[in-house]
């Protein structure tokens, strides 16, 4: 008898984790708009999406809302040039990449 109710007690526990995971994070898409946010509704990451993968200009947010970096996706993977910003809002680095692969460090 206590081992069921050891089970079902662990039972409660993993359905009530799991629900609450899906409430911390939720994704977002709207038209060929795809947006990523934290519990308490903070913009984490947006981009465009097409045929269900990102494609197209994507951004990252920071925790207080300034964008961290910004570039293209092709078909979930960055391609061209990403710009990534450091946290008092200046240019930190620019980087080419070809479908993923870092291939070119720029000076700022």
């Amino acid at each position: 008898m206590g081992e069921r109710i050891v089970f079902s007690l662990f039972v409660l526990v993993f359905i009530y984790s799991c629900n609450a995971q899906n409430q911390e994070d939720v994704r977002e898409y709207t038209d060929n708009q795809w947006m990523y946010f934290e519990e308490g509704g903070k913009l984490v990451a947006k981009g465009e999406y097409k045929d269900s993968v990102l494609h197209g200009r994507y951004f990252k947010y920071s925790n207080t809302g300034g964008i961290v970096e910004y570039g293209v996706m092709n078909n979930n993977r960055k391609d061209g040039l990403w710009r990534y910003i450091s946290t008092t809002g200046e240019l930190d680095s620019v980087l080419s990449y070809n479908l993923d692969t870092l291939f070119y460090v720029h000076d700022k």
